[in-house]
């Protein structure tokens, strides 16, 4: 299996060794070029000066020119004045053997300039290299050609640099692969830490905590991932909890319901005692049903798949008759109802809303005490619509505040149960805000009461 540590080393290397070999030749080629270059401006130099000293002595004083010439050492140079060569001889430091082609010469006594290159009298070619110049004077009406050539024969374009060149990019290449080796294993090791942590996730172990002390990409990857390991771990402990507490909370009615049939079913309940338990029969069943109702609802709700029919309706007519229906609750605890429910017209899903506010009341009358008080109030603005309801109840302590909304969280327990709670409740609400683009806020003191703030804007957006 190739590893990111690996493929990354080989990328890295691959790409030390196109950049040195791409170095190589191009900084070959220049320095070639350049030495070119240079022969060439110390050849000319060179012809120039024997120029003028060939036209500072005699054509006779050969004695004179041939120390001129001697002085040059390095250099062949030869002289024509027609098709034949005035100096030939070691004597006046020219090489004999030297035979420049006779077409060349004449293009030079023609008073033209020429360069020489191995193998090209003057159109050099890539691979060919300068050897040497001709350049054309004159002495009176007499017109010569003079060419100049180093003595001995030119390096070759890769030899001596190249070699050295060679040297320095191995070392390069060398230490740089070191370095990669380092920085890659530096690079890939926190990712390493992340998949082995992702493995651990994988098998249901969410206590892992990933800290790198870096503010670069693979620092915020392991935040992220410590986040998102918290959440899971925090999901499924709710997971737990859920199937714990449906377990329970189905448990409980079911074992009533079991034990009051046992009871009638063997005859040792009293005639006048049948109808009690025929009757706590009922409530477990409906109770049953109904939190198998709730929880079809929070399922469907939480699918982003449930259907939502928009429609403008009177928010203040609804709320009006959600307080009508619940009057006997209210009623039988003798609470105080304060309505200030002005005309308010609101875009939303009319019957998710009425549970919403069936929900919130229903809460409220639960935990709130005999002769308490429950307020219900509607503000507006241009956007967005406020709706308030107030008990006086036993409130929720700051602790539990932010768990509210948790499917099967109840506050007290023992008091839910004998209420016929479920702890679903606050949770289809929360949802059926989030649907509404809106939200929901609380505001509780222990002993003094709770407000439950659902805020929505007044059209939704399409």
């Amino acid at each position: 299996m190739k590893t990111l540590y690996l493929r990354t080393v080989f990328t890295f290397l691959a790409i030390v060794l196109i950049s040195i070999s791409v170095a190589f030749f191009v900084t070959s080629h220049l320095y070639t070029k350049q030495s070119q270059s240079q022969m060439r401006t110390d050849i000319i130099k060179t012809a120039n000066q024997a120029i003028v000293e060939y036209k500072h002595h005699s054509l006779h004083d050969f004695a004179n020119y041939a120390h001129v010439v001697a002085s040059m050492q390095g250099y062949d140079i030869e002289v024509y004045n027609g098709a034949s060569s005035i100096m030939n001889g070691r004597a006046y430091g020219v090489n004999p053997n030297l035979e420049t082609p006779v077409p060349l010469v004449q293009q030079v006594l023609a008073g033209n300039t020429v360069e020489l290159f191995d193998g090209a009298y003057h159109t050099p070619m890539p691979h060919h290299t300068f050897v040497g110049v001709g350049i054309p004077f004159s002495i009176g009406q007499t017109q010569y050609a003079m060419f100049v050539s180093p003595r001995l024969p030119p390096p070759p374009p890769r030899a001596g640099f190249p070699r050295f060149l060679v040297t320095v990019l191995l070392i390069v290449l060398v230490v740089g692969s070191l370095l990669i080796l380092v920085a890659s294993r530096y690079l890939i090791r926190p990712i390493q830490m992340i998949t082995a942590a992702t493995r651990r996730v994988a098998k249901g172990d969410f206590d892992v905590a990933i800290r790198f002390n870096r503010s670069d990409e693979i620092g915020v990857l392991a935040e992220s991932f410590t986040a998102m390991t918290q959440e899971l771990k925090q999901m499924e402990t709710m997971r737990q909890d859920f199937v714990s507490n449906v377990s329970h909370e189905i448990q409980s009615p079911l074992t009533s319901i079991r034990g009051f049939s046992k009871a009638l079913r063997e005859g040792i309940i009293p005639e006048h005692e049948r109808d009690r338990y025929l009757e706590a029969i009922e409530v477990e069943s409906e109770r049953i049903s109904r939190m198998s109702e709730n929880l079809l609802k929070l399922a469907s709700l939480e699918s982003d798949h449930h259907p939502i029919k928009m429609k403008s309706y009177r928010l203040d007519e609804q709320i009006r008759r959600t307080i009508l229906i619940t009057e006997p609750q209210w009623s039988e605890k003798d609470l105080h109802i304060e309505l200030e429910l002005p005309k308010t017209v609101l875009t939303a899903d009319q019957d998710l809303l009425e549970q919403v506010w069936m929900n919130l009341l229903v809460n409220s009358i639960r935990y709130t005490p005999f002769g308490g008080r429950l307020m219900v109030r509607i503000t507006s603005d241009e956007t967005n619509v406020k709706v308030q309801v107030e008990d006086t109840g036993i409130g929720i302590p700051k602790s539990e505040q932010q768990k509210v909304f948790q499917r099967f969280y109840k506050v007290d327990k023992a008091r839910s149960r004998a209420e016929g709670g479920s702890g679903l409740g606050l949770s289809i609400v929360k949802r059926i805000v989030d649907l509404h683009q809106g939200h929901i806020q609380l505001e509780s003191d222990v002993g003094r009461g709770t407000t439950f703030t659902v805020i929505l804007p007044t059209k939704q957006n399409a």
